[in-house]
């Protein structure tokens, strides 16, 4: 007898489109995955097309308004949720018709970013069960969950890295290598205080010579603050936002990835430049202690110490070509990888 399909209903604030592609595509990467491992997927989504905060008011009600009306939960094997604390309310009535609940905590979940944040939290959290099964992006951010909401330590968890790195795509891209003397150094987390662009500019301070440039892509929510001071150095090269699919050719353009993150529940920036053969400079913290093993996929410094990133940097300029971290990536975060545990998870 052939075994029934199971069907998955995939429900996130995010989904990226074609005039905003990084808003979700770590949603999009997990969805590819569940379609790859042979799951039926329907998405409830936002619309994330929107320009100004009145239209993101007005997507954010529809969405809700969607939630709250949506009739057919209990059609579905599983509801696959991310972001819970951000639209809990209306999908609190219909949680007891659905059949199995899966809970993907992220960062802000966890660590809230606002007062409002930090109480919509608090608020989730007493509407998690302990016998909902629930997906954390690394060990890391499993135990902090566990931390956090204590009721859930002995509830079941996977450990999945959103959707994973897609090696296929993200590999060493040679036709856009260049062929530059200079030691170029990139850096892809955004203009923002939270992903280190203060760490950033005291590197480009530091770092003036000639034989040093730095990539850097022109986005982040900081942008305002720190764009005119970081422009001012002349060994930098700006660069207008990728696509997803055309990241490799940045990676390609620099021989390190300077990635002083202040939080991260994951790092896919850093685990997508060491899929294209690009090591990574970033802290002994969060997800990446685990990833940047020094010598073979990056550097990595201790956080506490106040510009201790400069050591780790000059590390690299000595052992500069001597890295291999794509293994890494193929071991335990590739997209495979992905897909066959969600053949198991959703069994």
């Amino acid at each position: 007898m052939e075994k029934e399909t199971k069907k998955i209903l995939l429900i996130n604030n995010a989904y990226p489109t074609k005039n905003y592609p990084k808003r979700g595509n770590y949603i999009k990467a997990i969805e590819d995955c569940l379609l790859e491992a042979g799951l039926i997927v329907d998405r409830l989504v936002l619309n994330s097309d929107y320009n100004s905060k009145l239209q993101k008011a007005y997507a954010y009600f529809n969405f809700y308004l969607r939630i709250l009306v949506f009739k057919k939960y209990g059609q579905y094997d599983y509801v696959y949720i991310h972001h819970f604390a951000t639209y809990f309310i209306p999908l609190t009535i219909h949680l007891r018709r659905i059949k199995r609940v899966v809970i993907n905590f992220h960062g802000g979940d966890i660590i809230p970013t606002s007062f409002m944040a930090k109480a919509a939290n608090i608020m989730s959290y007493k509407l998690m069960l302990p016998s909902y099964t629930y997906i954390a992006p690394s060990e890391y951010f499993k135990t902090k969950v566990k931390e956090t909401i204590s009721k859930l330590r002995n509830s079941t968890f996977i450990v999945s890295p959103s959707g994973g790195v897609d090696t296929k795509l993200f590999c060493p891209q040679s036709d856009y290598k260049t062929s530059n003397k200079k030691t170029s150094v990139g850096f892809a987390s955004g203009i923002d205080y939270n992903k280190g662009v203060e760490d950033l500019i005291y590197v480009l301070k530091k770092y003036r010579s000639n034989n040093i440039e730095f990539h850097i892509i022109n986005f982040g929510k900081h942008q305002e603050k720190y764009l005119d001071q970081i422009k001012s150095f002349h060994n930098v090269v700006m660069h207008g936002t990728y696509k997803k699919t055309e990241m490799p050719k940045f990676y390609a353009k620099i021989d390190v990835l300077f990635f002083p993150t202040k939080s991260e529940s994951l790092g896919l920036v850093g685990l997508e430049a060491m899929s294209c053969g690009v090591p990574v400079i970033g802290p002994d913290d969060f997800a990446l202690k685990k990833f940047i093993v020094p010598g073979i996929s990056g550097e990595k410094y201790n956080s506490s110490i106040k510009h201790a990133y400069t050591e780790a940097m000059e590390n690299f300029l000595t052992k500069k070509g001597s890295y291999e971290p794509t293994s890494i990536i193929k071991r335990s975060y590739s997209k495979e990888y992905v897909v066959t545990q969600f053949k198991s998870i959703f069994s």
